[in-house]
């Protein structure tokens, strides 16, 4: 268990400051419960923007374009949306990874400045394919690297 607390003020303050591009302040000085009530405007942010589809291009998946989408038939829209919450989780994990990586002094040894990685998950099952940027990737001829850190192995 682990808890949540809301201060209705402040939650209008950080959704606004999404809303208008802005960055989000602190009351102060960081503390978790802020932290927590943040991740998860921000989950609910990226949630407002629905999931997005993926097409090949030349073997290399791309974010698929407004028109690539539209075309997407209904049961296929509806098998990303059933996924969609699992992999924004799934991506927000990675994230949290890196993000721990760069603050641990090891972001370096495993990637470039940029890195570029779409997330899945599908029967219960978390992949990640680094499309740019992860120098192991890169030594492995393109094979896409589906078992870095945000596996069930490393719970």
């Amino acid at each position: 268990m682990y808890p949540v607390f809301v201060d209705k003020e402040f939650a209008e303050s950080v959704l606004r400051s999404i809303g208008a591009d802005q960055p989000i302040a602190p009351r102060g000085q960081w503390n978790v419960r802020d932290m927590v009530f943040v991740a998860g405007a921000l989950r609910f942010a990226a949630m407002s923007h629905g999931p997005v589809h993926f097409v090949d291009d030349g073997g290399k998946p791309r974010l698929a374009t407004v028109e690539e989408s539209q075309g997407l038939s209904d049961e296929y829209q509806e098998a990303l949306e059933d996924r969609f919450a699992d992999d924004l989780s799934l991506a927000i994990e990675v994230a949290s990874s890196m993000a721990l990586a760069v603050k641990a002094g090891t972001y370096d040894d495993e990637f470039e400045p940029h890195c570029i990685a779409i997330v899945g998950t599908e029967d219960g099952k978390k992949t990640v394919q680094f499309l740019e940027g992860h120098r192991a990737a890169d030594d492995q001829d393109d094979e896409p690297n589906n078992d870095w850190r945000a596996t069930d192995e490393r719970r």
